[in-house]
């Protein structure tokens, strides 16, 4: 169950671009027009006039970011006003009026804001541009501070600090920033510091607003299937009239000379420890700028990169490897080495690195390999209308105009080896490091508080709590599972009931809002999660209104329309992708007569079928269903057990329904199939293990990342067809359900080489099971699958709710623990037979277009 949330908050902490993923050819769809041009005002305008696109996009970038700050510099100020800004109180419209018509538009908007820019957007149907444009300019010219609204954000903005600085992979960004710009406005996170953030007031966000935003200092662009003319009307009419100010002036960092080398080391909520080492390097406008992104590609994206099977496969000591050039605009960039060890074997992974550099030798297949994979993946990210209009914002940001992508494109075709031995021993200085390093809390600290451990309850119906306290963790999050889905629902109507979760009496979602909370919702087709995470002082008010969402539902004719049309709208639009539509029709076929073989949304004719009493069944069942709690973070145990007792410990619990038994598959078979988009698509399905079978889980896990790779690109399928340039992705996907399990192969290729894929899938499947497989290739594979399960239990809170997972199940409560021995004991021939048991009658299905 997917819960439509009316306003989502992102604030993106990534300094600038990393450009090596972001950047193409810049060439728009053959049947797409762009019109460029500049109001008298200064305000730029890009419109996209795209007639095959299913959306229509309106987006507003302005330039105001955490290096625009000053006299505020550290405050987060631009973030703040993100906040307050988009959907709120207008001069025109009041909040609750501008999220009424949002709605209506399809309720999809979003902001951001980065290092040198805050983007708005709302995505929308193209008769509804008009709309989305007037508002946007209402948002951008005419935000009222409602005092409450200004107020409320603070709030918003707190919760959302603290669970950032909860976050591992934040927090090593954060204090990598700190150390590499330190002494410049670079240093400070998008967030703001809290003190400084604190310290302001309204009259600075509206002073910072009327300098801002102003016209001269916006990018606006439209783009889908549009009538250019009318758009054009409606651009001048919403930011046209406004007079011209002049913007203030980017400002350019640069960072400290590297003198010496420099360390920062950080505890924090993690399990390993993560390294960064940077180096200073160039600015965009530099001729190295393409050599180093090319040489970070090749070192360090992916798992055939040279550092990643150095570091991790051959020698075993790091978990994970990275390697970006990240180049921002007005900053000075950075080449970044970024490690995840354990902290034992964190000095040895160090020098390898660098033993691995001053031996560095590149082949020309390697150098050509990475180069058009770097061009194939920026073309299929270019391909969605949003993705194009956000390339033209950051090229206009960039360069001041549209062509800096194709211009970046075109400049790898002269980068040779000779290019990247130069600019690593230019620019990467071993004796030189910035280095951050976040590690885990000490032990004395972890003792005392005992955060290792969970406890586990039982309230008076027999539903298990487990729980977890641990006053270091600034956010509560607490899980709620049952043990029920889609799969024993009418089909829609768990999608269409949890896009109705939170709305009516108590409005859920916007209540979790306005308190800085969190509140995600998912309905599969076995199990249903309602996942919290807020502060300790409102998380018990938040637990009250899942009680009375959940129990008291009030299910509004009105609503139940609107959701609905929404629902309906997201139906139509499924073929729009091609993964969508291919997977949709796979599992029509691979599950036929079983409800895993309708959409988790549904079909049309079910959905519309839907009413108001039918949804409230669903919440009748929920009620019913089988349910576990899990808890964790700063919260105070017997207040919690208690609240718990008293909102949930009531009502009898029905158990499980029985399983339904699939038949599996007897013979391998083709399928030949169509899909809307002008690629193909070659999937390669297979019956797998249930969920109450965890020991086979790890058997496909296996099988999945010796074939592709598991989680990573990878394994044999990857190097095979992406060396060929014959796939731009080959994946592994296991799927392990209450009934039964399915495990696919994907591979997103042309239609010309679609009977190539085809055959060489086929052909390293059965290789596999008649060649088995050499002990360093096992190694690799029990050492991947190792490292995601170490993944699993960080930081340390997560394993309190991995334990409740399993109790939900029935399984063991130390089912990690066993499914680790049992691949630490895998043989090479056990893996062959696996595969042959496995791959005994494989359904493939070859998708061309229409």
């Amino acid at each position: 169950m997917l819960l439509k949330i009316q306003r989502w908050r992102i604030g993106l902490l990534g300094l600038g671009l990393t450009v090596w993923g972001l950047v193409g050819s810049g060439v728009l769809c053959a049947e797409s027009q762009r019109h460029a041009y500049q109001l008298d005002n200064g305000a730029y305008v890009y419109i996209v006039a795209d007639p095959e696109a299913a959306v229509a996009s309106v987006r507003v970038v302005v330039k105001a970011g955490g290096l625009t700050e000053s006299p505020w510099a550290g405050s987060g100020i631009s973030h703040y006003l993100e906040h307050v800004v988009a959907g709120g109180s207008t001069t025109h419209r009041s909040e609750q009026m501008y999220s009424e018509k949002i709605d209506y538009l399809g309720g999809a908007f979003n902001a951001y804001t980065t290092d040198d820019h805050t983007g708005y957007f709302i995505n929308t149907g193209p008769d509804s541009v008009t709309a989305a444009i007037e508002i946007m300019g209402e948002w951008l010219f005419a935000c009222a501070f409602d005092p409450q609204e200004v107020e409320r954000e603070r709030g918003v903005i707190q919760q959302e600090m603290q669970r950032a600085w909860a976050d591992p992979n934040r927090l090593v960004y954060r204090y990598s920033q700190e150390n590499f710009y330190a002494g410049t406005v670079a240093e400070h996170p998008i967030l703001g510091r809290l003190g400084r953030f604190n310290a302001l007031q309204p009259a600075d966000l509206q002073a910072y607003y009327q300098r801002q935003y102003v016209p001269e200092n916006m990018i606006v662009l439209v783009g889908g299937a549009v009538d250019v003319a009318a758009v054009k009307a409606s651009i001048a009419a919403a930011f046209g009239q406004q007079a011209h100010a002049m913007a203030p002036a980017m400002p350019m960092v640069q960072p400290k000379p590297v003198m010496m080398p420099r360390e920062l080391v950080v505890e924090g909520p993690t399990a390993v420890e993560r390294v960064s080492i940077r180096f200073p390097t160039v600015d965009l406008a530099h001729p190295d700028l393409y050599p180093l992104d090319l040489l970070a590609y090749i070192l360090g994206h992916g798992r055939e990169s040279l550092l990643y099977q150095q570091l991790v496969i051959k020698q075993g000591l790091a978990n994970a490897v990275s390697v970006h050039s990240v180049t921002p605009v007005g900053v000075t960039g950075y080449f970044d080495i970024q490690l995840s060890v354990d902290p034992n074997q964190r000095d040895a992974a160090i020098q390898a690195v660098y033993e691995t550099l001053n031996n560095l030798t590149v082949k020309r297949t390697a150098i050509r390999r990475a180069k058009q994979q770097k061009l194939a993946e920026d073309a299929l990210l270019s391909q969605a209308l949003p993705d194009r209009l956000d390339r033209l914002a950051q090229s206009h940001l960039a360069t001041g105009g549209p062509g800096f992508y194709g211009y970046y494109a075109r400049q790898f075709a002269s980068v040779t080896a000779a290019d990247l031995t130069r600019v690593w021993q230019a620019y990467i200085h071993q004796h030189m490091p910035m280095t951050t390093r976040l590690v885990p809390w000490t032990e004395a600290k972890s003792a005392a508080e005992d955060t290792g451990q969970y406890r586990r309850a039982t309230l008076n119906n027999g539903v298990p709590v487990f729980s977890q306290p641990d006053a270091s963790d600034p956010a509560v999050r607490v899980v709620f599972r049952f043990l029920h889905g889609a799969a024993s629902e009418p089909p829609g109507a768990g999608a269409l009931a949890s896009q109705l979760f939170g709305l009516g009496a108590n409005r859920l979602s916007q209540y979790a809002e306005s308190v800085g909370a969190q509140v995600g919702l998912s309905m599969g087709h076995d199990e249903s999660v309602i996942e919290l995470t807020a502060s300790p002082g409102v998380i018990h008010t938040l637990i009250q209104h899942v009680r009375t969402a959940l129990y008291d539902p009030v299910v509004d004719p009105d609503d139940v329309a609107v959701e609905q049309r929404l629902l309906l709208d997201r139906i139509r639009k499924r073929r729009d992708h091609w993964a969508s539509d291919a997977f949709a029709q796979v599992r029509a076929h691979f599950f036929q007569g079983h409800p895993y073989a309708i959409p988790l949304d549904g079909e049309e004719s079910d959905v519309a079928a839907q009413t108001p009493d039918s949804l409230r069944s669903v919440y009748w069942a929920l009620q019913q269903a089988p349910l576990v709690i899990s808890v964790s973070g700063d919260f105070n145990p017997a207040r919690m057990q208690s609240q718990m007792q008293d909102l949930f410990g009531h009502g009898v619990k029905s158990p499980p329904k029985p399983q339904i038994a699939i038949s599996p598959k007897r013979l391998q078979d083709s399928h030949a199939k169509t899909l809307k988009q002008p690629v193909a698509a070659v999937i390669l399905a297979v019956d797998a293990a249930a969920m109450d079978d965890p020991d086979a889980q790890v058997d496909w896990q296996m099988l999945d990342t010796v074939l592709a790779g598991m989680q990573y690109p990878g394994g044999r399928l990857h190097p095979l067809l992406r060396g060929q340039e014959l796939v731009y992705v080959v994946h592994g996907v296991p799927q392990f359900y209450r009934d039964h399990g399915v495990f696919y192969i994907y591979a997103i290729t042309s239609p010309e080489s679609v009977a190539t894929v085809q055959q060489q899938l086929v052909d390293t499947v059965e290789l596999l099971k008649t060649a088995g497989l050499d002990p360093e290739e096992r190694e690799r594979a029990q050492a991947q699958i190792r490292y995601a399960y170490q993944q699993a239990q960080d930081p340390p809170s997560a394993r309190v709710h991995q334990a409740a997972r399993y109790q939900l199940w029935g399984l063991p409560l130390d089912t990690h623990e066993t499914q680790l021995t049992r691949l630490s004991t895998y043989t090479d021939a056990d893996v062959q037979a696996m595969a042959q048991q496995a791959f005994q009658a494989w359904q493939l299905y070859v998708f061309l277009p229409e």
